[in-house]
């Protein structure tokens, strides 16, 4: 969903003036500015009997020749040497993380040059007899972060060629606009005490976000320590499962505000301390907006658990019975052990056991759910992954690593992914080996 905003609007107008008109756009912005989600809206409203919407994803592994595939496999030759979009439209590719690809030994990003290249000339050279290649009728919206974490400065060369639009992040009370604008609407059939929450939620939200973005810092040993503006998405996202069968009153809807800080902030702390902070700062946060003491709405200082497994409707609500909530676990375990060319696992359900299969199930239920489990070896993460996704009824295929495991490979087991999403019609869960360093 997508709130407009004066900026946005804006953006939107100027990109699409820009494409229309045959001019190259970069766009620039810190992680969490809706570079891609603007870029995406802006595509989607253009007419699909005259352009061809092609979107590359680029990564630090992505070379010209990759790249050079990609656009080839959508192109059609009209020519001998002049190539064009398939069924006489013109193509407009969003390349996403222009500036992700690794230099060379010399500081350059051929897949980068191959962009300036055709640029310029409007062609790139066939890989096999060395001619020309001239593609014609296209034009590309790229979108890149700031130089840093991974990501680096391109040429003066390339960014000259770019009518360039730096995307910054909005006005808080723009922010909190947008954020109460959808919390509102959700809200509309509750009670009134919790009805008139959505500005107050989304301020204390905002300010949640705030504060512990100025606390925790990543350092060498907490690189994950990261937070933008997608951080608040994820809270509301979590917020908007609500229904009014289960929230009745203030505290029960700030019993979920604080399951879903938890969620987004408290699951990728590693110590005790970091976790005692966040305990303070949800504190001071419920006192400051809504007048109410921490333990006094989480009993025995215990976070509240909320999920959708234990109704057949999806509801999402709090799990109050532990003991039942275990019981249901281990229920689907014996399940899963009894069902054929399943890899039995004998686990026992302890507390974290149960409380991190929960936190796995919601991920993995999201709309573009993705996980990142760290822990030591044996601690049982892919044993929670199986049983989570056997839960949620979704097939899961796991990447073989061998020695000689790359690129290759590694499309070949996609491959097998796809194919078997066609013939089975079931959304599929992949995810890699872990005792193994990605390069």
């Amino acid at each position: 969903m997508i709130v407009p905003t004066v900026d946005t609007i804006r953006y939107e107008y100027l990109i699409h003036n820009l494409l229309l008109n045959k001019h190259q756009v970069l766009l620039v912005g810190a992680i969490g500015t809706g570079k891609t989600t603007i870029a995406e809206n802006v595509l989607k409203k253009l007419d699909s009997s005259l352009f061809n919407i092609l979107i590359v994803h680029m990564s630090a592994q992505t070379t010209s020749k990759m790249l050079q595939d990609i656009f080839e496999i959508n192109l059609e030759k009209r020519t001998k040497t002049i190539y064009v979009p398939m069924n006489g439209r013109k193509m407009i590719t969003l390349i996403d993380d222009m500036n992700m690809p690794n230099k060379d030994t010399y500081g350059s990003q051929p897949s980068l040059e191959l962009i300036r290249m055709w640029i310029d000339y409007e062609f790139w050279y066939d890989r096999k007899t060395k001619g020309t290649r001239f593609v014609k009728d296209m034009c590309l919206l790229t979108a890149m972060g700031s130089p840093g974490g991974g990501r680096h400065q391109i040429s003066q060369r390339l960014q000259s060629r770019f009518n360039l639009i730096n995307m910054t992040f909005p006005f808080e009370h723009e922010i909190c606009r947008i954020f109460s604008t959808m919390l509102s609407q959700k809200l509309q059939s509750f009670d009134d005490d919790i009805k008139y929450l959505d500005q107050t939620i989304t301020k204390a939200t905002i300010d949640l976000y705030q504060t512990i973005e100025k606390k925790y810092l990543p350092t060498p040993t907490k690189i994950h320590y990261t937070f933008n503006m997608r951080d608040i998405s994820r809270m509301f996202e979590g917020l908007l499962l609500c229904h009014k069968i289960i929230i009745t009153n203030k505290v029960e809807f700030l019993r979920l505000w604080i399951h879903e800080a938890h969620r987004v902030y408290s699951d990728r702390f590693m110590t005790t301390n970091d976790h005692e902070l966040f305990i303070k700062i949800l504190s001071e946060k419920l006192a400051f907006y809504f007048d109410q003491v921490y333990h006094n709405v989480c009993y025995n200082r215990e976070a509240p658990i909320y999920s959708d497994i234990m109704r057949k409707d999806g509801v999402y609500e709090e799990i109050r019975d532990y003991d039942k909530l275990k019981l249901f676990l281990e229920q689907n375990l014996q399940q899963y052990n009894e069902t054929p060319l399943m890899l039995s696992m004998d686990l026992v359900m302890f507390r974290d056991a149960v409380l991190n299969i929960c936190r796995i199930i919601r991920v993995l239920r999201r709309p573009r759910g993705n996980l990142l489990l760290l822990g030591i070896g044996g601690s049982g993460r892919q044993s929670l992954v199986r049983l989570a996704a056997f839960i949620c009824d979704i097939v899961m295929f796991q990447i073989e690593i061998g020695r000689r495991y790359g690129y290759g490979e590694f499309k070949e087991g996609i491959k097998v992914v796809f194919f078997s999403f066609c013939l089975v019609k079931e959304k599929k869960f992949s995810f890699i080996e872990n005792n193994f360093y990605i390069k």
